[in-house]
């Protein structure tokens, strides 16, 4: 993460900040939440038993709102954390910690450094909960979900799925299984398997009750409503669904579909070809497939009308977004 975003242009960052408040804020105030029908929400707001919501985590959680406040990755300033209000007064620096993974719970905003640790919503009173990194965190009601990554000092509990209490207390390993990315939803932690096999499963959050839903191999996958979305590894990368149950399993394209994203009925994700990646958009029943640009990029975030997306590494990690409907594509830095 700290290798893919790194620059120093400030000016840059107020025109992209400008984007993702006044579309990101209009976006939460639209629905409960934030959440749009069948679909994640772009930014938490207003619910205090999720620190964010499932697909920012899933693009490493690089904003959430919180009030008139919107917390934020600055992508130019060494991923330190910042807050800036909604009408674009008080930018303020928050820590020179390098975080990715934002949670707001209350007063207190977690996030990975890569250690996990939580510092109040004004700057103060930081603490570090793991001496270990900890990625996908995710602060669902009283609880941080998380995985633990390498560490070479610790090698049995490596991509392990753990919890710990949301002040620090109570750590648990929650599955044997080695984990590649999760989604917490109601009462499940679902997840992308990294043993032999691979495959998709899913455990209750206490850790009990484990059951797998698909063998077929995920790279990326968001779990929105009664369905899992995902990318098939074991069929070139085409997009598939699955209920949450393990039933009805179905093909919805013949694309090699990464960064998905699945807002609001639709389903975001580029597609590599011949160098360049493709932007499209289908329903989530496979329907309606539309090409929104053949000049796309990674780690999709559909906020509001907009998807923003970052350049692939060739082409110089710019910051850009387009309409949801594939118009008034932009450059942002």
């Amino acid at each position: 993460m700290d290798g893919i975003f790194r620059r120093n242009k400030n000016t840059a960052l107020l025109i992209a900040l400008t984007a993702f408040i006044i579309v990101g804020a209009a976006a939460c105030s639209g629905s409960p939440g934030g959440t749009a029908p069948n679909g994640n929400s772009a930014l938490s707001s207003g619910d205090e038993t999720r620190g964010n919501s499932v697909g920012n985590i899933a693009n490493v959680g690089l904003a959430a709102l919180h009030g008139d406040w919107l917390y934020y990755c600055n992508l130019y300033d060494g991923n330190s954390l910042y807050r800036i209000r909604t009408d674009l007064t008080g930018n303020e620096k928050l820590s020179d910690d390098r975080v990715e993974y934002l949670n707001i719970i209350g007063d207190w905003v977690y996030y990975s450094k890569p250690e996990l640790c939580r510092i109040r919503t004004d700057g103060t009173g930081k603490e570090q909960f793991t001496d270990y990194g900890c990625t996908y965190v995710s602060v669902v009601g009283d609880w941080v979900y998380y995985i633990r990554p390498v560490d070479l000092r610790d090698f049995e509990n490596l991509n392990r799925l753990y919890r710990i209490r949301a002040d620090g207390s109570g750590e648990a390993r929650l599955s044997d299984d080695r984990i590649q990315s999760f989604n917490v939803v109601g009462d499940w932690v679902y997840y992308t398997s990294m043993n032999e096999g691979a495959g998709i499963y899913r455990v209750r959050t206490d850790g009990t009750g484990r059951e797998s839903l698909t063998d077929d191999r995920a790279g990326y996958f968001n779990v929105v409503g009664d369905w899992v979305y995902y990318q098939n590894s074991r069929d070139e990368g085409n997009l598939y669904r699955i209920r949450t149950d393990g039933t009805g399993r179905e093909k919805l394209n013949e694309d090699n579909s990464r960064y998905i994203n699945v807002d609001g009925g639709w389903v975001y994700y580029t597609s590599p070809s011949e160098g360049a990646a493709l932007l499209y958009r289908i329903r989530i029943d496979g329907t309606g497939r539309e090409l929104l640009t053949d000049e796309g990029g990674e780690y999709l975030q559909v906020i509001g009308d907009w998807v923003y997306y970052v350049d692939p590494p060739h082409i110089g990690r710019n910051l850009n977004r387009i309409r949801t409907d594939g118009t008034d594509q932009q450059v942002l830095n």
